[in-house]
């Protein structure tokens, strides 16, 4: 359309519009690039972080416990480090590339950059805590290489403000890690020795010390840039639609234009019509608004795995939530305290079970050491009000548990036992504690020096947003909302009335719940229900072939890779159920400013070019209008990148 309106002008003697329409063209494309840029800002601050560089060092009886194989096999578990090993006297030092403002200098900078640095011997600082709680400052060598080249069972370091590379476990003390652009928590996360720490991760604390556990293509940050690549490249339905409609939008600005030119017959109508024709907002506004959408969810920690989900989430109908771990919380919780002997107070059994428990691995275990955790932090505050994780803590010592029977140590030099009522104590074996125990509720016991002091009751609870999660996709307009767990029916409901689920399916099998999905969307395509789209929310393995089969499958999870993640759609970073109603939220609001770009952007172009049809418009006007329509369709496309007030 441009190039006929700019031979027409020239044919007439328009040189003015002739000039314009040359001139708005080029800064057409600017703009275009602009527009793109913008949408994509979100993506490419995930994809441009990834770290490209590491300081490598040789660590004394490490490398050469690991032959090729073994470097990359992970599987392989490197020796225990001795404390000394732990100590900085070589590692890897991470370093994060500068954020891609413009491919091409992108690409020539990290060029640059690995050119420069590989192999390169350096000094860096590195912050040792001395037994008087002084932080030193020691000198320690390093060289440069690729992260691709960093080998399991590599001891790295990564200084403050820089991006971990790789996954690893973290072999200091604590560390302070901003994961907002793993799952968009806003809140610094902090972990201890012995934890599992994701690349992408930002160090926010001290220099940290970690044994790497993952290859950098296996990587968590590696993964979710797998998956953003897969949403910037796909291309939407509706785009794919709006790209056919330009077709015979162009049609019809030739037969205006004919028209105008055949019912006056004045060359210069049909000049002044084609000036204003612009399939801007079909081929820019659509598409740069699909990707402020992307964007705006990757911000939030939601990850889409193609454009055309994004759409999709528009129009979902009939939602199905998983129960365990998904409504509620992923692990039991405590509901009551019983206490038996008076003497003792209910947080103080809670406290002390709280820490004996951070040494067992039985399902109960988790949720009495976050009671007891957080019960120990309100009655023992920091004595460092700038580290508020520096407190005392009970020393624990002779720790055993018994496989089915509970676990027992000395915490504080009391014997603490937790577990069952026979395996605490044998004293009061006929006692009746408290009221009986609900079908959903579990308890454990514990006694102090062999004195059964109280019975800790836990159940699984639901989430602390799911039914405000539950109540806004009603108000989004979702028509049936339903459980599907492969708990006992009991459970499901009451955890179903707490958060406002009425239709519940219990004591299902993974196989079970795929067949309800495939049932239910069989019997929409037989009532012909062609709007019904089925989205189904899980988190853990025995929810993967439902997510696939579902239109949308979300997979709420914590960053971490899991089957379920694999296999769903819409992976939710941040493991918060809210984010449910965000990503249907967002994409509504995107599909919504689609649209308006569109009836905007081609509604002024039909009325611009009847006008010039009927020659109210000149031709050099009529240029610096089309370019002004096209700056507005895509400035209103660009609003999708703002959070819906």
């Amino acid at each position: 359309l441009a190039f006929v309106a700019l031979l027409a002008t020239l044919c007439i003697g328009e040189f003015w519009a002739s000039y314009l329409i040359v001139v708005m063209v080029w800064t057409g494309e600017a703009i275009e690039d602009f527009a793109h840029m913008k949408a994509q800002r979100n993506l490419s601050l995930l994809v441009s972080a990834a770290p490209k560089t590491a300081h490598l060092m040789t660590l004394p009886g490490i490398e050469h416990e690991m032959d090729n194989n073994q470097a990359n096999d992970e599987s392989y578990e490197p020796p225990c480090l001795s404390e000394n090993q732990c100590k900085p006297s070589s590692c890897v030092l991470c370093r994060h590339a500068e954020f891609r403002k413009v491919d091409a200098a992108n690409s020539k900078q990290s060029n640059i950059s690995e050119q420069n640095c590989d192999y390169k011997h350096n000094i860096c600082p590195f912050l040792q805590a001395s037994t008087d709680g002084e932080i030193s400052s020691n000198l320690q060598r390093y060289k440069t290489v690729p992260v691709d080249e960093l080998n399991i069972g590599n001891v790295i370091i990564v200084l403050p403000g820089e991006t971990v590379p790789v996954d690893g476990e973290l072999l200091s003390g604590s560390a302070i890690l901003d994961t907002s652009a793993i799952n968009g928590e806003s809140v610094p996360r902090e972990v201890y020795a012995g934890a599992a720490v994701l690349s992408g991760c930002v160090n926010g604390g001290v220099v940290l010390i970690m044994r790497v556990t993952k290859l950098s293509k296996n990587s968590q940050y590696q993964k979710i840039m797998q998956l953003v690549e897969s949403a910037r490249s796909s291309k939407a339905a509706v785009v794919r639609f709006a790209d056919m409609l330009s077709v015979p939008f162009t049609v019809l600005s030739f037969v205006i234009a004919g028209f105008a030119w055949g019912f006056s017959g004045d060359a210069l109508r049909f000049a002044q019509v084609l000036v204003l024709a612009t399939p801007c907002p079909l081929l820019i506004a659509v598409p740069v608004a699909c990707m402020a959408g992307t964007g705006r969810l990757a911000k939030l920690g939601i990850v889409v795995k193609s454009q055309d989900v994004l759409e999709q989430l528009s129009r979902v109908t009939d939602v199905f939530f998983d129960k365990t771990g998904t409504l509620t919380v992923k692990q039991p919780q405590v509901v009551n305290v019983d206490v038996i002997d008076t003497t003792q107070k209910a947080d103080r059994i809670v406290m002390l079970a709280g820490v004996l428990e951070t040494y067992s691995q039985h399902i109960l275990a988790g949720g009495i050491a976050k009671a007891g955790a957080s019960l120990w932090e309100n009655a023992h505050p920091s004595s460092v009000p700038q580290l508020p994780s520096v407190r005392e803590y009970p020393v624990v010592h002779s720790v055993k548990e018994t496989a089915g029977q509970g676990i027992q140590g000395v915490v504080d030099g009391i014997l603490v036992r937790v577990g069952r009522r026979k395996y605490v104590t044998e004293q009061n074996a006929n006692q009746t504690i408290g009221k009986s125990l609900a079908a959903d509720e579990m308890a454990t016991y514990v006694s102090f020096d062999g004195v059964l002091v109280g019975r800790i009751v836990l159940k699984d609870v639901p989430r602390d947003n799911a039914k405000s999660t539950i109540d806004a996709l009603c108000t989004l307009g979702a028509r049936s909302i339903s459980i599907l767990t492969g708990d006992s029916l009991q459970a499901a409901t009451t955890i179903g009335k707490s958060v406002g689920i009425e239709t519940i399916y219990a004591d299902l099998l993974p196989q079970d719940k795929l067949a309800h999905v495939k049932k239910h969307n069989y019997n929409a395509y037989k009532n012909k229900q062609n709007s019904t789209v089925t989205m189904m929310v899980g988190d853990g393995v025995n929810d993967a072939p439902v997510l696939a089969a579902a239109d949308i499958g979300v997979a709420v999870t914590d960053g971490t890779d899991t089957a379920a993640s694999e296999c769903a759609q819409v992976v939710i970073m941040n493991n918060d159920i809210s984010s449910v109603a965000s990503a249907i939220r967002v994409a509504k609001h995107t599909k919504r400013v689609m649209v308006q770009s569109v009836l905007m952007g081609i509604g002024l172009a039909i009325i611009s070019m009847i006008f010039a049809a009927f020659g109210f418009i000149p031709a050099v006007i009529g240029a610096m209008m089309q370019e002004a329509i096209d700056v507005v369709a895509i400035m209103w496309a660009l609003t999708a990148l703002r959070e819906r007030k």
